[in-house]
């Protein structure tokens, strides 16, 4: 599976409205619950969030039959600052693509912090 940026970044926005302390699973148009648990098993693993995958088989037939987000981290808050900006979000998902033909997620944060430090200098 092919991660899809917009989508973590529109997970972390849902998990940052939610009340602290609740979980939650986000529903977000156009994205089926397969689709949003395997990219929540990813934001997990990458360090973006806290929660829990229930996985089903391996390999190109893993799936997730389950999965709660508990919240964001760190890392995961960092990365939503860095990525709020709508331009700044286009410009990093833009070099990524340019520089490697796709848009790995450490790249895409380290093309974001780089513009959020660029737009900070010129203030």
């Amino acid at each position: 599976m092919k991660l899809n940026m917009d989508l973590i970044r529109e997970i972390l926005f849902q998990t940052e409205a939610t009340e602290h302390g609740k979980s939650i699973k986000p529903d977000i148009p156009g994205y089926g619950e397969e689709e949003i648990g395997l990219h929540v098993e990813s934001m997990i693993e990458h360090g973006l969030i806290k929660g829990v995958t229930v996985p089903n088989g391996t390999g190109s037939a893993h799936r997730i039959l389950a999965y709660r987000i508990d919240g964001m981290t760190l890392e995961g808050q960092n990365f939503l600052n860095d990525a709020r900006n709508d331009t700044n979000w286009k410009k990093a998902k833009e070099k990524c693509l340019e520089a490697t033909g796709g848009v790995a997620l450490d790249l895409l944060k380290t093309c974001l912090a780089e513009l959020a430090r660029q737009t900070i200098g010129r203030l």
